[in-house]
């Protein structure tokens, strides 16, 4: 029974060291396998790391590159749409010069007109007397007439010679010329017939000499010219068109305009004047807009 007894215990103490020889090799084994799961589990993570880590450096140049690009192109884009508007502001800069280079020869040029205007309406208004002709010189001593109580004259002696009358330019030539407003000359009297000199016959020498009296043929005064009514009415026109110009620069309204023609000139139609100064179709109130100068009143 001792035996026995002495037995067990020793069976168990090595029962009791092979188990723990075995939970410790499990554990050992278990612990291997943890830090083999541990080591691939970190180079499995710093490999997907690296990747991603470049992936991102990628994608971060790649879209720093487009936004390089694209600002490059913004840029040059802008530095274009600059140098389009700095040449479009020095032409409107240059045009505007121009204009008031131009506007003030307008101005120049219509400030001329109104004062010839204004001139010619005067001079129509007030007239001028009617051009005078003159009277025709005293013809010039004949041949020599006889003496009483003197022999006849002299058989041999010829009879002169009449000169030519000048030509109908030279006669026109003295006739005074008309002030620029004077009437046309169908207002002055035609010339009375005794101005016209005849040719004087021949007359007998009272002691049957045969020496001839020619008297000397003055020139027909001229007659008035065939187109005098069409420059008149012409003249009237150009007067009235630089008036009625005077008037649209002055800014007066084209129905103004035409009351102040129909006053002053002796013209049945006024439209086509109107409708040059102020446009064709227009009413009584247009008025002529001239441009004025960039700094002109407020």
């Amino acid at each position: 029974m001792d035996e026995h007894d002495q037995s067990t215990p020793a069976g168990g103490h090595e029962l009791a060291s092979e188990v723990g020889e075995r939970v410790r090799a499990v554990i050992s084994a278990a612990e291997a396998a943890a830090n083999a799961l541990r080591h691939e589990a970190d180079q499995t993570a710093a490999v997907r790391r690296r990747v991603a880590e470049e992936e991102a450096r990628r994608i971060i140049e790649d879209a720093k590159g487009d936004a390089d690009a694209y600002l490059a192109e913004r840029i040059r884009r802008m530095e274009e749409l600059s140098d389009t508007v700095v040449e479009r502001a020095e032409g409107i800069v240059a045009r505007l010069d121009r204009a008031e280079d131009v506007r003030r020869q307008l101005q120049t040029l219509a400030d001329a007109l109104g004062e010839s205007a204004e001139r010619l309406a005067n001079e129509v208004r007030v007239g001028s007397p009617p051009p005078t002709v003159r009277s025709p010189s005293a013809p010039p001593a004949s041949a020599a007439q006889p003496v009483p109580g003197q022999g006849p004259l002299p058989a041999a002696a010829e009879p002169p010679v009449a000169e030519p009358a000048p030509a109908p330019e030279a006669a026109a030539a003295d006739v005074a010329a008309p002030d620029p407003g004077a009437p046309a000359l169908e207002h002055a009297p035609p010339p009375a017939p005794s101005d016209r000199a005849e040719p004087a016959a021949a007359v007998p020498d009272a002691d049957g000499s045969d020496v001839v009296r020619i008297d000397r043929r003055e020139p027909p005064a001229p007659e008035p010219a065939a187109g005098t009514p069409d420059r008149r009415e012409a003249d009237e026109q150009l007067s009235a068109r630089l008036v009625a110009l005077q008037m649209a620069v002055a800014g007066g309204a084209r129905g103004e305009v035409e009351v102040h023609l129909l006053r002053t000139f002796d013209l049945e139609d006024l439209t086509s004047i109107l409708d040059d100064v102020f446009g064709q179709g227009t009413d009584a109130d247009k008025r002529v807009a001239w441009p004025r100068p960039a700094g002109g009143a407020a």
